[in-house]
């Protein structure tokens, strides 16, 4: 795999920039592709709620409350929580939490659900090895027997493709390490699929894992 170092320090400046420079507008723009994806995975399962994790400016998490999920946002940025909050006003099945996911544990507040799907888009590939480790030991500590996790991230095939975002902290795991580490808590990856296509924007085109795992014990 392949990793940038960067100080967390600086991460946090980039994102910060990043996100500031953002308007707050409850007219995010239409969700991703892997959103929509996981919508038809849902379809007929029954399911209602929803933890969004790194949901940056919320428009995945915007576009799932709008199809009836009630959605926990978490986002460890302090200027992506305050653009969430923004662009969710108004929004009564959407619940914004300012969290690191990689240091504390998410109580979801979903009490008496008997399935709650989590959702992650490009957030594994800004952690390093370690907060891989972090994130699925958090995670599957909060997920139930049969809850999902739907992951999207770069892979190891993006590499030297064009990025049109610019350049930070990016680590480029392979699909294999990302389901092996998962696998250590518990974490059984039931579907994946790899490529480019998935993911495009502007002239990006990254090459992504596209991930399903379901708890398969407590």
């Amino acid at each position: 795999m392949n990793q940038k170092t960067r100080s967390e320090s600086d991460k946090n400046l980039y994102w910060d920039a990043y996100y500031s420079k953002q308007n707050k507008s409850s007219n995010v723009g239409p969700p991703s592709q892997f959103a929509a994806f996981c919508l038809s995975e849902l379809g007929g399962s029954g399911i209602r709620h929803l933890v969004d994790i790194a949901s940056g400016n919320g428009r995945d998490a915007i576009f799932f409350a709008r199809q009836d999920l009630n959605v926990l946002a978490v986002e460890r940025n302090d200027e992506a929580a305050r653009l969430i909050e923004a662009n969710t006003l108004g929004f009564s099945d959407l619940e914004v939490r300012k969290l690191d996911v990689t240091k504390e544990t998410i109580e979801t507040g979903f009490k008496n659900s008997p399935i709650i799907a989590f959702y992650s888009r490009f957030f594994i590939h800004t952690l390093s090895e370690c907060e891989v480790c972090d994130f699925f030991q958090r995670v599957a500590k909060v997920m139930k027997v049969n809850d999902p996790l739907f992951l999207e991230y770069r892979n190891d095939g993006d590499v030297d493709r064009r990025k049109v975002t610019p350049d930070h902290f990016r680590a480029f795991y392979t699909s294999d390490f990302i389901a092996e580490k998962a696998a250590e808590y518990d974490l059984e990856c039931i579907y994946q699929v790899e490529g480019v296509g998935f993911a495009k924007w502007k002239q990006d085109d990254a090459s992504v894992t596209r991930q399903i795992f379901q708890k398969s014990k407590v």
